[in-house]
């Protein structure tokens, strides 16, 4: 974004966009993980999927890709 030469107006519109959107995925996040730390947790096919779906999306979001 800083290295294409956006004006500041344009910077300030997808900066906020992008929070917009990341802080609704954020909170998902949070409440799913939360979810299967405080149930009653058996390592079942949902649950072994579940975790894996949390972790790529995760490693996706840390890494941008």
């Amino acid at each position: 974004m800083y290295l294409v030469g956006l004006d500041h107006r344009s910077r300030s519109l997808y900066s906020t966009i992008t929070i917009m959107i990341s802080l609704p995925a954020t909170i998902k996040m949070v409440n799913w993980t939360l979810t299967l730390l405080n149930g009653a947790l058996r390592f079942d096919v949902p649950l072994a999927f579940s975790v894996c779906y949390i972790l790529v999306f995760v490693t996706g979001g840390f890494t941008g890709m």
